[in-house]
C-alpha cells in the first residue's frame, strides 16, 4: 500500500494533469476519486473540498495544482544530501511554469 495519497476530480484537468504526473513519474500513490466516495479522511484533511490534494508521508498535505505537481517532480529527483544543478532545477521551473500556463 501506497504512503502518499492523491484525491482526484476526474472531470477536472487540474486532476487529470496530476495523475497522469503521478504516473508517468512512477509516484507509489493510492488514488481516490471524490465523486465515487465520501472519504472522512478526505473532508478532515481539506474543509474546502478542492481537488487535487495530496497526504504524503507522516501526513504531509498539499492542495492546488502547482503545489503538487512541483512536489510530485521534486519527489523523483531530489534525494538527501545531493546537490542538484542549476540547469536541473531550471528544467523542473519550466515544466512548472507549464503547468500554470495550461492551466490558466
Amino acid at each position: 500500500m501506497a504512503q502518499n495519497t492523491l484525491y482526484v476530480l476526474p472531470p477536472s484537468p487540474r486532476s487529470v494533469l496530476i495523475l497522469a504526473l503521478a504516473k508517468y513519474l512512477k509516484i507509489d500513490v493510492d488514488v481516490v476519486d471524490i465523486t465515487k466516495s465520501k472519504d472522512e479522511k478526505f473532508t478532515k484533511a481539506f474543509p474546502l473540498g478542492k481537488a487535487p490534494a495530496f497526504i504524503g508521508e507522516n501526513g504531509f498535505k498539499l492542495h492546488e495544482v502547482i503545489a503538487i505537481a512541483y512536489y510530485c517532480m521534486s519527489i523523483n529527483f531530489f534525494f538527501l544530501g545531493s546537490w542538484i544543478p542549476y540547469a536541473f532545477l531550471t528544467h523542473l521551473r519550466r515544466w512548472w511554469n507549464f503547468t500554470c500556463s495550461l492551466l490558466w
